[in-house]
């Protein structure tokens, strides 16, 4: 996907975008220039699929309002919210130089479910454990801050997984 943030920045943003609607529960597939969502409805009776997409232009948008509300206040991050375990998983498909197909939290057990295309035109399926996105995230926090003047390292997501 031609995004200038990567699938790191891409799957923040649409994190971001599903917090201020409550939806918790998706299924996000990657196109050439646009990320679709089957989510799962936050109203009750809970019955309905709520679909989306998101454009590279919408991407842009939500990168701007995100800046724009990082720069009114400064709260704590949340390495358990969605936007935060969904730029670790997009960071972890970066890192690897993947082409993400996709991204979904469906599953009863705490994983992210990922499918993504490598470099040599492998399929990857992967369950990537939640506990261990919570640690990377963690770890990308730090090195961002280390950057910045404090301290840590990027160490590596652990993870169950299979190939196709």
């Amino acid at each position: 996907m031609p995004y200038v943030y990567g699938y790191g920045g891409a799957l923040r943003c649409i994190g971001q975008a599903l917090e201020r609607q409550e939806i918790v529960v998706f299924d996000l597939k990657s196109y050439a220039c646009e990320f679709r969502l089957e989510c799962g409805d936050p109203r009750p009776p809970y019955a309905r699929i709520v679909r989306l997409s998101y454009s590279v232009a919408d991407l842009e948008r939500l990168e701007a309002e995100g800046r724009a509300r990082r720069r009114m206040g400064s709260s704590p991050v949340d390495f358990g919210s969605l936007p935060e375990i969904l730029r670790a998983v997009g960071s972890y498909i970066d890192h690897r130089s993947g082409h993400l197909l996709r991204v979904c939290n469906a599953r009863v057990e705490p994983v992210i479910e990922v499918e993504y295309e490598t470099m040599g035109r492998r399929l990857q399926h992967e369950l990537l454990p939640l506990p261990a996105i919570l640690e990377a995230s963690t770890r990308m926090h730090q090195k961002r801050v280390k950057a910045q003047g404090g301290i840590s390292s990027l160490g590596p997501l652990r993870k169950s997984h299979r190939s196709r």
